[in-house]
């Protein structure tokens, strides 16, 4: 049985898909995304309502060379349209993909992937995590978001009774907000209801990891979420793999001039594309410029992977906290000329990462650092009025 409410906010990507679909000279609609999007049940919805019965293949299924090939040319037999899930899971998918392409000249395919198949004809549409609730939104309306949504109707699925009150959706928001809004997760998360009440859960969240709430276990659709997320991440070159993981040093998302200063490396571009194309990176092209995160289930595995190699870690923090500085400064100097709008735009957007590295610098005991991150971050704070949480790091620097 799939997961409940899983379609919520897909009507876009399902319209999306079916256009490309019709484009001429488009032979395969590659759906990609994170693992636990639901990438499966978006082809399923593509198809829904075509003319004929439309063939599923499993890929997973077709472990021997030259197997899924057979299969899709057979499916290819009683229909001008087929559906090929986890392509990329089959051994040599590219190339017996291009074959039936080749042989089958009016065939289309849908597949699910982790990333594009680089097969001819293919159009890539990125199916992306739910939207979540932000801060401009009335807590009133927090029921009628997507994900949170999609958590009470799996918690009344569990037999949670949940109370729709303002401080208990705000603890759902949160919830699915720290799963990145990624509908197994959210789901998984939902069934330990009965147990948690969900202010438990997002402590729980906040204060441990993901997989303390979704152990990797199999959800009903047959994938497990983070054994697939292993998997992609073992698809990667080593300086993606390596980029990846140096990325963890972040705690928001940040902007290309960061991940240029913190984490340089060579190709590092080439690295970050193919980050994104597998989705273990986040893009956000929304605003002034283009920024980059890592989902929490991504996260959890790639900060293991820095923290295992403590020299590394080390070297990524003093630079992290030197690119914060740096920004603090451009913030403090745009303060002086009378310029406090430009100000905030410099350290606004990263307000996290500079509290970050000034929470290194405190514990460090290094003063001047501290001071220079305080001074280009206070003096935005006090163009209105401060938080407790604010006046508190003043007084840490300060006293």
């Amino acid at each position: 049985m799939p997961w409940v409410g899983r379609l919520h906010a897909r009507d876009d990507v399902i319209e999306l898909s079916r256009r490309r679909l019709t484009q001429e000279g488009t032979r395969v609609v590659t759906l990609t995304g994170l693992a636990g999007v639901g990438t499966t049940s978006v082809a399923r919805a593509v198809v829904a309502g075509h003319p004929s019965t439309v063939p599923f293949v499993d890929a997973r299924r077709t472990t021997q060379p030259g197997a899924l090939a057979q299969v899709v040319l057979d499916a290819v037999a009683t229909s001008d349209l087929v559906i090929v899930d986890d392509a990329d899971r089959a051994p040599e998918a590219r190339a017996e993909l291009t074959h039936v392409l080749h042989t089958q000249p009016m065939a289309q395919i849908i597949t699910t992937a982790s990333a594009p198949l680089r097969v001819p004809g293919e159009t890539v549409v990125r199916v992306p995590p739910l939207p979540l609730p932000g801060p401009d939104h009335d807590p009133e309306e927090y029921a009628e978001q997507p994900a949170v949504r999609l958590f009470l109707e799996a918690s009344a699925r569990a037999g949670a009774a949940i109370d729709l009150d303002e401080p208990t959706l705000r603890d759902v928001a949160a919830i699915c907000a720290e799963l990145g809004g990624v509908p197994q997760a959210i789901v998984m998360a939902a069934a330990r209801t009965p147990t948690l009440a969900p202010s438990t859960l997002r402590d729980l969240l906040v204060t441990s990891s993901p997989s303390a709430v979704i152990p990797g276990r199999v959800a009903e659709d047959g994938h497990d979420l983070f054994t697939t997320i292993a998997w992609s991440e073992s698809l990667l070159d080593e300086p993606s793999r390596r980029l990846l993981s140096d990325l963890a040093v972040f705690c928001s998302a940040v902007p290309l001039e960061a991940v240029l200063a913190v984490c340089g490396q060579p190709d590092l571009i080439e690295s970050l594309s193919s980050l994104v194309d597998a989705h273990l990176v986040e893009p956000l092209h929304g605003g002034a410029e283009s920024r980059y995160r890592l989902s929490p289930l991504v996260r959890e595995r790639a900060a293991q992977a820095l923290h295992d190699d403590p020299e590394r870690e080390a070297a990524l923090a003093a630079r992290h906290t030197a690119w914060a500085a740096t920004v603090a400064r451009r913030a403090r100097d745009l303060q002086a000329d009378g310029r406090p709008s430009a100000s905030l735009r410099q350290v606004g957007p990263v307000e996290p990462e500079i509290l970050a590295a000034l929470e290194r610098a405190v514990t460090a005991e290094d003063v001047p650092t501290a001071v220079t991150l305080l001074l280009g971050i206070a003096s935005t704070w006090f163009n209105r009025a401060p938080t407790q949480s604010e006046l508190a790091w003043v007084q840490r620097v300060g006293g």
